[in-house]
């Protein structure tokens, strides 16, 4: 790549990228991109893009993966396991087949039951817990795959998440957020009731008009 880069313009070398780097490391991922070998592969990943962008050795690649429209490799495995899913979800089971409580959760698929650490990330559990951790405007297109890819990849384009505990610890935060702002409304709603309450009750006019005489 460091060779071709003085020749082709950005769009040749994209297309190098895909032919000759992405088409080998996205083989398989479901099986190793969450591994600690992949980690080699992630930084080779890093080091193409800043040659790619021309950037520094030292440089932040977050921004430059957004700019290529290029997922970095642990989003590339959420990715391609949660393909998996969608493409394969007759062999999952939904909450709501296995009880019959109406909770929040009882569209997200069940979780099976294991308890060895290789069976946790494997490519069942993981999917189904990468699954129930999106957001609900993408898991509400499980009928539509079309669809439901082309959200999940925007969601990562704009995201770009370098680790599993990133993507995770996001959806956390974004819940945090829109928490707060339904607590902020809550209490600008707090403020009006109050102050409607105190002007119906002719307790506030009586103050707005001292407080206009001490100024005058």
């Amino acid at each position: 790549m460091r060779t071709l880069k003085p020749y082709m313009n950005l769009q040749t070398l994209k297309a190098i990228y895909y032919a000759h780097f992405h088409s080998i490391i996205s083989y398989g991922i479901i099986f190793w991109g969450h591994t600690s070998p992949s980690m080699r592969v992630f930084r080779m990943q890093k080091r193409i893009v800043r040659i790619m962008m021309g950037s520094r050795a030292r440089d932040s690649c977050r921004k430059l993966f957004t700019k290529l429209e290029i997922l970095p490799l642990p989003s590339l495995y959420i990715f391609f396991l949660l393909r998996y899913v969608i493409l394969n979800k007759g062999i999952f089971l939904t909450n709501n087949e296995t009880h019959t409580h109406n909770t929040r959760q009882c569209t997200d698929f069940h979780y099976p039951m294991v308890n060895l650490k290789k069976l946790q990330t494997g490519v069942h559990y993981m999917g189904v817990k990468l699954f129930n951790g999106l957001p609900r405007y993408i898991k509400s297109e499980i009928g539509n795959t079309k669809r439901f890819e082309l959200l999940l990849k925007k969601y990562w384009l704009q995201n770009t998440f370098y680790s599993l505990e990133e993507f995770y610890n996001h959806e956390y935060y974004y819940v945090c957020c829109f928490c707060y702002e339904i607590v902020d409304i809550l209490l600008i709603l707090f403020l009006i009731i109050s102050i409607t309450t105190l002007i119906s009750c002719n307790v506030l006019l009586p103050l707005v008009q001292t407080l206009t005489l001490d100024v005058s």
